[in-house]
């Protein structure tokens, strides 16, 4: 996975600079698009629904409201953060993060354990030893519930905070305060019966549904008493997912579909659709990245969270490396905060929030006349005005920034 090539600075704040521009955004709300000071890490949900934006500069752990404000530290980290960001379940994939108030769990595969921190200093370590892997945390008060998942065969030593967990392949483990722990077995190691191996975890108020690969589901409160399994088909082969800010999963099946769940783990939508992705969800809808044509970038279509209805075309997502326009727009995440629906990410060239006049620009750096093939290429630097012959493709190269939009419209550039 990709790094970053510096350190993240932890005394830039989440605000924006004064070029910004405000539109009317849906059903009259005024939106608003700016330039940002420092780009968006991990989106990360409380229980609540509060999302933050987490980051780690390979030192310090520390969020920042997902709609603005500074960095506030929560805890310690020794791991930086990636350049793009892999939100699975709300989460980064390598490292687990939960946070609730002023308390933050953290665990990745070099840790020794579960760092559990209060108020940024860290107040205890929950062991866990041998193949077993951390794929998901709550915080329930004082306890932290941990979603377990064992990498290789069972071994005598293996444990999480002292206890074992011979006999199951995933498991749900509570630990408390004094270190008292409570399992419950998700699906039994080489077992042939129900049971349901995580690969998507949402973490709502009051339960938990977690999802595996080949469409079973379960819905468990923190107390780690669970439902019986249920059998999804439609989501069966999921290639991602995303948690929604109520505890639900939205799971999709690269270039088929995408299934909506609640968050008592019954399924309420399927919708046939070419996804390659979730970006995330508001309160009233998910962001897909579809392929539209084959001859085109991807674009975003927003489903409705209660039937998964198709509600509008919210961008077109362009990652080329060379655009005759300098065009570049990758979307990190959308989430549903207290002054609507916020969307964060980088865009090179232009970018505006619907019809509106004012958008935003980057500089240019240069350009350039280039051919390409599989094997070999070419690429001349040449004049902004200059045109290129007709062997050649023209590009515009431009600085990628990161940008905040508020209730978009349209995402256009």
């Amino acid at each position: 996975m990709w790094k970053l090539a510096g350190i993240v600075v932890l005394a830039a704040c989440g605000g924006s600079p004064p070029t910004k521009t405000t539109v009317s955004g849906r059903g009259g709300v005024a939106g608003s698009i700016a330039k940002d000071t420092l780009r968006a890490a991990r989106l990360v949900y409380e229980r609540s629904g509060v999302a933050w934006d987490v980051h780690c500069d390979g030192k310090v752990l520390a969020k920042r409201k997902w709609e603005s404000g500074p960095l506030v530290p929560v805890g310690a980290c020794g791991l930086a953060d990636p350049l793009f960001t892999m939100v699975i379940a709300g989460q980064l994939a390598e490292d687990v993060i939960a946070i609730e108030r002023d308390t933050a769990a953290r665990w990745n595969p070099e840790l020794a354990g579960i760092m559990v921190f209060k108020g940024g200093t860290e107040v205890r370590t929950i062991p866990v030893t041998g193949s077993l892997m951390v794929t998901a945390l709550a915080i329930d008060g004082d306890a932290i519930v941990a979603v377990v998942r064992r990498q290789g065969t069972p071994q005598p030593s293996e444990s999480i905070a002292g206890t074992t967990l011979a006999t199951a392949l995933a498991a749900l483990v509570r630990v408390e305060s004094d270190n008292r722990v409570t399992t419950h077995q998700l699906v039994e190691w080489r077992g042939t019966g129900s049971g349901v191996d995580p690969s998507f975890v949402a973490t709502g108020p009051e339960r938990m549904v977690l999802a595996s690969k080949s469409g079973g589901v379960v819905a468990c409160d923190y107390k780690l008493v669970c439902d019986a399994v249920r059998s999804v088909p439609q989501a069966g082969d999921a290639h991602g997912g995303a948690a929604t800010q109520d505890g639900g999963l939205v799971l999709y099946r690269h270039d088929h579909s995408v299934s909506g769940i609640n968050p008592r783990g019954v399924h309420v939508w399927t919708t046939k659709l070419a996804a390659y992705g979730i970006l995330g969800a508001t309160d009233r809808e998910v962001w897909i990245s579809e392929m539209v044509d084959l001859r085109r970038p991807l674009g975003v279509r927003a489903l409705s969270l209660t039937d998964g209805k198709p509600v509008a075309f919210r961008a077109t997502l362009r990652t080329e490396r060379r655009d005759p326009h300098g065009r570049h727009l990758v979307i990190h995440a959308v989430a549903a905060t207290p002054i609507g629906a916020v969307v964060r990410g980088i865009f090179g060239g232009s970018l505006r929030n619907g019809e509106e006049e004012g958008a935003l620009e980057t500089e240019r750096v240069r350009a350039s006349c280039y051919w390409e093939t599989w094997h070999e290429g070419q690429e001349l630097p040449v004049p902004f005005d200059a045109k290129c012959d007709e062997r050649f493709s023209k590009a515009i190269e431009t600085k990628h920034v990161p940008f905040v939009a508020t209730n978009v419209s349209i995402l256009r550039q």
